[in-house]
């Protein structure tokens, strides 16, 4: 009986035991060496380059050629970046420092760019600030605090740059002189004074007053003394001043009999006749006022 345990017992082997046994096998050379049939030849290594180049190819060729497969790549492509650039802080500002070297180097390098991007973004800009009325609050508020925040001796000097910045334009540019004067002068004989215009008609009010202006320089909601109303308009249209003038055509921005002004040259403002088929008959009574005579300056 012992000896036949004893057979036995030879042929039992514990797991600890078959364990250790294999790690030389394991970790010998001659083990992990692989087989001579799986290393790939220089032939196959050739073939498998062949075929990814001309696999490359083919994309290549359907990508320029197919609009559909361009733009479901395109596509793809702006999706994982989007993802990627709202999870990855890392990689998003990675991205936003190599787009503004970019930028710095090619302003610096083309003005002719730098020009056009400043005129895109400022053409955006001021288009949504006409359409967008939380966006133009906003900037205004923006601003407003700005200029709370702002030290007083650098405020200053923006102010002072503003007025000889503004006493040049207006030493030098003749339209900009005379729109301003116009301004200023229908401002002041407006109320007193039975001015008719040939497509609008002049509002000045002691406060002001909110209308929505129709020009095309605004398009949004102003709150303003001087308007300018549309004539035949119904509902009422107005325009600010700046939008009525923008484009200077005497027989336009005038009233009828004083077309012939020119602020400035010191003459006196006198309307002059103007023919009943011209004007008609009210515009005619208009243009020759019974109050006093003013002299430009």
């Amino acid at each position: 009986m012992l000896s036949l345990l004893h057979r036995c017992s030879t042929h039992i082997r514990s797991p600890r035991a078959s364990a250790l046994s294999l790690v030389p096998r394991c970790f010998s050379i001659t083990h992990c060496r692989p087989e001579a049939g799986s290393v790939p030849s220089n032939s196959e290594l050739t073939k498998d380059a062949e075929s990814r180049k001309n696999s490359n190819e083919a994309m290549k060729f359907r990508y320029a050629n197919d609009p559909e497969y361009r733009a479901k790549l395109l596509a793809q492509n702006r999706d994982r970046n989007a993802h990627r650039y709202a999870n990855d802080p890392e990689y998003r500002a990675k991205h936003l420092n190599r787009t503004l070297a970019r930028l710095k180097a090619r302003f610096a390098n083309d003005p002719e760019y730098y020009a056009k991007w400043k005129a895109r973004i400022k053409a955006h800009k001021y288009a949504r600030y006409r359409s967008d009325a939380q966006f133009r609050a906003r900037l205004e508020a923006e601003a407003a605090e700005r200029r709370a925040k702002q030290d007083p001796v650098a405020r200053e000097e923006e102010l002072h740059r503003i007025r000889v910045y503004n006493k040049q334009k207006y030493a030098n540019d003749y339209t900009h002189k005379q729109r301003l004067c116009l301004q200023l002068w229908l401002r002041r004989y407006v109320p007193v004074r039975k001015l008719t215009w040939r497509t609008h008609d002049a509002e000045m009010h002691a406060d002001r007053v909110a209308h929505l202006c129709s020009g095309k320089g605004c398009g949004f909601e102003r709150k303003l003394k001087l308007w300018m109303k549309r004539k035949d308009c119904d509902p009422a249209l107005y325009d600010c001043y700046n939008c009525f003038a923008s484009d200077w055509v005497p027989e336009k921005v005038f009233p009828i009999g004083y077309e012939h002004v020119v602020f400035g040259s010191g003459e006196k403002i006198e309307p002059r006749p103007v023919p009943l088929d011209a004007a008609g008959d009210e515009a005619s009574k208009s243009a020759n006022p019974s109050s006093g005579v003013d002299t430009i300056s």
